[in-house]
């Protein structure tokens, strides 16, 4: 997206591949380290800057560079930290809870940062220890006010006149109520299921109270954004389009996808002429050939398949997709 490289803090591809963050003429380049925090934030990433980008948006990067900027106006890139102003900056996150000195202290040593010289990386480190660590121990972190309510009442139609919790084999029907059926679908998600319920009944109680009901639902939610993560990954490693343009190019694929999955090779062509482009026949020649080649042994293209096209297409002058953000709102208003 054009308008990206205006930002305070916009994350960018170098030319040789490694992305970087652009916070100020002066910025020097800093070694990427390889900590255990890489593992908590996804096992689909091998690039600091690919971790960052998965697990923060866009505009949590641009405020956070703002925060780090007031205690840099050197732009050094190496700042000392105090643990209150620490937890001041966590703040953004709207927490609705008070990081304590101890929490915050643990999220520092777990990625070996160090308080008396914090570069941007590192605090951006910390952050992701912290929410990763607050995400187990408190998983109504993960969860809006409203979802709380509503999960409290669909929680409370099974809890009859019991007073410690709902009895296990009502999980299966709370999880109905809730629309999340698929996730029960079949006896390997059945067992699934069974080995979770028995990883949150510590007590092995046969009821579940409705803190254990939400740190069973962190596990499955956490399952569906590590899907979500991947496949965002894998876009933005295959087709360099960077993490906002896929995420707006999955829901143009979603919305064009046939039920058995995939986009067909001739939607494509439908997306250009609604993105207003007009193809003249060296281009439906080429825009045949583009998608022959990468459509699978049904004769559909997968989400990455899908990105890549669009990669061609843009690479060889396709006026119909140079604006991601442009062709995403036509093709969804068609």
């Amino acid at each position: 997206m054009s308008s990206r490289g205006d930002s305070p803090a916009s994350p960018q591809a170098s030319d040789d591949g490694r992305i970087v963050l652009r916070t100020g003429k002066r910025q020097r380049p800093q070694p990427t380290r390889t900590v255990s925090i890489m593992e908590v934030a996804s096992p689909f990433v091998d690039n600091l800057w690919q971790a960052f980008i998965a697990f923060f948006q866009p505009h949590e990067l641009r405020m956070f560079a703002q925060a780090f900027r007031l205690l840099d106006p050197d732009e050094s890139n190496c700042v000392p930290i105090k643990l209150t102003w620490l937890s001041h900056f966590l703040r953004i996150y709207n927490l609705s809870f008070a990081p304590t000195a101890h929490s915050l202290q643990s999220a520092v040593s777990a990625v070996g940062a160090n308080l008396e010289a914090m570069t941007f990386e590192g605090l951006l480190l910390v952050v992701m220890a912290f929410i990763s660590e607050e995400r187990q121990r408190n998983p109504r972190c993960l969860f809006a006010s409203s979802e709380l309510t509503l999960l409290e009442s669909v929680f409370e139609r099974f809890l009859q006149n019991a007073v410690d919790g709902v009895r296990t084999k009502e999980i299966y029907e709370i999880w109905k109520a809730l629309g999340r059926d698929s996730e029960i679908d079949g006896r390997d998600a059945q067992i699934k299921m069974r080995e979770r319920i028995l990883d949150v009944d510590v007590d092995l109680s046969g009821t579940i109270d409705f803190e254990e009901f939400l740190q069973l639902l962190r596990l499955y939610v956490e399952d569906q954004e590590q899907q979500s993560l991947a496949v965002i990954v894998r876009g933005i490693r295959a087709s360099k389009f960077d993490k906002i343009e896929v995420m707006m190019l999955q829901e143009v694929f979603a919305n064009k996808s046939t039920d058995i999955g995939g986009v067909p090779p001739l939607d494509v062509q439908g997306m250009l002429q609604a993105a207003g482009m007009i193809l003249q026949r060296p281009q439906k020649e080429l825009l045949q050939k583009v998608v022959t080649t990468r459509s699978d042994h049904e004769g559909k293209l997968t989400f990455e398949s899908f990105l890549l096209v669009l990669r061609e297409l843009q690479d060889a002058g396709f006026e119909g997709v140079k604006n991601v953000e442009f062709f995403c709102g036509r093709v969804l208003a068609a």
